[in-house]
């Protein structure tokens, strides 16, 4: 084989190998038939699959622009009343002034239902959606149906019909090196697609640019910037894996460190504010802890009881510091995360059953929830 010869084998094997290596990152799970034909493609190198999952996913992906009115006082000083119309307190007279946000959303049903992040619109006194093709609704056109700040998710709706909505994915299933396609309006700029990996799962208290905390972060380097919040974090068959909300950031912009709320937990509250407009949270009266060294169980199945409030409903229902508890009703326990995941799935006034270890015996106990005290 002649040297010209041998740099062209090299060079098509390179980019065989490229394209090859695209395909295996998917661990052979099943795409949808668009999405196969597209990977037939990218071996030809005719075209990007983000491209593809941009084309797919833009139509369902929203720039939302909120405003609220914020009374500011004005402090002078010397206490006597001034010539103003309006004042909080005599002497201490104030202004107001229009206070706007940008963020983005996601349509997740055809009839108009967007999920987004509660900070986006929190306090908003009026809401304008803007979808990718341009149309714009606002006023009497958008309804508050219901948002919880704890975990910053919200529901919006606008009013129509036959909207595209997402592909909404498991966000369980996603690896660290997973491609990550960031969609949304960073700076009002709709429409911008960035594109990194996971970098990590499960990253908790983790403080945005707005100083509130949240947690169990999925971590990724997609540039994420003020205004992809509410946006989707996609993997690379186009479905939605999280909901872009947080960066870490000494600058106020991205500096590679971005956080999305997993769509798994998204969708859970999403379809309780759409059924009661409300997320009401239920008390047990105790605290859990993860398991550590020798209180560990069996296939690290469970969460240790670290405190118990005297007449809590745990404490009537025989809970005691220093058991584990294993499953609630047919969910089976493995970390502080999934208990109170799966404690997001009741309401106050209903009886969960909960399977416990105290010692070397195994104990189920019933236990009614009762409302957070507001």
């Amino acid at each position: 084989m002649s040297f010209k010869n041998s740099i062209l084998f090299i060079l098509l094997s390179a980019i065989l190998g490229f394209g090859i290596g695209i395909i295996v990152v998917t661990r052979g799970e099943i795409f949808p038939p668009h999405v196969k034909e597209v990977h037939k493609i990218i071996l030809k190198g005719d075209i990007s699959p983000f491209r593809v999952v941009a084309e797919e996913v833009l139509p369902s992906v929203v720039n939302i622009s909120s405003s609220r009115i914020v009374r500011q006082a004005i402090p002078f000083p010397f206490d006597f009343a001034l010539p103003f119309n309006n004042f909080e307190r005599k002497g201490v007279p104030f202004i107001e002034r229009k206070v706007f946000s940008l963020g983005s959303g996601l349509i997740i049903t055809e009839d108009g239902y967007i999920l987004t992040n509660y900070h986006v619109i929190a306090g908003a006194d009026e809401i304008m959606v803007t979808l990718n093709d341009g149309r714009t609704y606002k006023n009497s056109s958008v309804r508050f149906i219901g948002g919880d700040p704890y975990t910053d998710i919200a529901v919006i709706k606008i009013n129509g019909s036959d909207f595209k909505k997402a592909n909404l994915g498991n966000s369980d299933s996603i690896f660290v090196g997973d491609w990550a396609i960031a969609i949304g309006s960073p700076f009002g700029l709709s429409g911008t697609v960035t594109v990194g990996v996971i970098s990590a799962k499960a990253r908790n208290a983790v403080v945005n640019i707005e100083g509130d905390v949240y947690g169990h972060f999925i971590q990724t380097d997609a540039s994420i910037n003020p205004g992809n919040s509410g946006g989707p974090l996609c993997n690379v068959k186009g479905e939605v894996v999280g909901i872009n909300t947080a960066i870490k950031t000494v600058s106020g912009g991205n500096i590679g460190i971005g956080f999305a709320i997993p769509i798994n937990l998204a969708k859970q509250i999403a379809a309780k504010l759409m059924k009661y407009g409300k997320l009401e949270r239920v008390f047990t009266g105790l605290k859990v802890e993860e398991l550590t060294g020798d209180s560990k169980s069996d296939d690290s199945l469970g969460v240790l009881v670290s405190y118990v409030i005297e007449d809590s409903p745990a404490y009537k229902a025989g809970i005691r510091v220093g058991d584990i508890i294993l499953s609630i009703n047919e969910y089976r326990v493995h970390s502080v995360y999934e208990y109170q995941e799966y404690l997001r799935e009741y309401r106050p006034g209903e009886r969960i059953e909960l399977t416990i270890l105290r010692g070397e015996k195994r104990l189920n106990l019933s236990l009614r929830l009762t409302k957070v005290a507001s």
